[in-house]
């Protein structure tokens, strides 16, 4: 048993990978605005995961004029919607169990950079809703994931939280939000010196509730 008394948890590359269907969006964004010469791989997707969606279109698009940058924004976001809202993500091993583990000994938490109809995908899909006291993401609040992080832990009075995502902005906005951060090394980032690292969700569970790792 630890002695945190709360867990906050990232959502892409932590708790699932929908790096295949949001490529297919892309994709299919692409064929409509005759866009031949590029294709977007799931691991395109993972390199610019974590960041707000507009940012993400940018790091991959960035060499567009700007206002066909914003135009083919629109057409991902449209597209990207219909192959999550069909296809959804793949659950970690362990995270359904482990999540509901977990909160039979912590409040969970969950704060993320997504939009919001890109979040209510993942209650949809995955099915892990009740598990979590509350929710944040970038498309509801507009803020930054430190302040979504320094939020969470004000408005729930958390004593000792930790933070657990898998990128090194992940630990940058653990750090400036002032909680502990665990990587998720499992994920689609490489992270140096984090407080604590994991090498998939059943290690995550095991360090929380006192245990060994299968």
């Amino acid at each position: 048993m630890s002695n945190y008394d709360s867990i906050v948890f990232d959502l892409d590359g932590t708790l699932w990978d929908a790096s295949a269907s949001c490529a297919a969006g892309w994709n299919a964004a692409l064929e409509k605005e005759r866009i031949t010469d590029r294709v977007v791989s799931a691991d395109d997707i993972r390199t610019v995961s974590g960041l707000p969606f507009n940012e993400c279109v940018s790091s991959l698009f960035g060499s567009l004029p700007s206002g066909d940058l914003i135009k083919l924004g629109e057409m991902i976001e449209v597209h990207e919607k219909d192959t999550v809202k069909n296809s959804g993500g793949e659950l970690y091993e362990g995270v359904l169990y482990g999540l509901e583990m977990l909160a039979n000994r912590y409040r969970l938490f969950l704060v993320s950079n997504c939009q919001s109809w890109y979040l209510q995908e993942f209650w949809k899909h995955s099915e892990t809703s009740q598990f979590f006291v509350d929710q944040d993401c970038h498309g509801d609040s507009g803020n930054p994931k430190a302040q979504m992080i320094a939020g969470m832990v004000e408005r729930h009075e958390l004593s000792q939280a930790v933070y657990i995502g898998d990128t090194v902005g992940d630990k940058r906005s653990s750090q400036e939000a002032g909680v502990t951060f665990g990587h998720a090394s499992y994920g689609f980032g490489s992270v140096e010196a984090a407080d604590m690292s994991f090498a998939s969700f059943s290690e995550i569970v095991a360090r929380f509730r006192g245990e060994s790792a299968a």
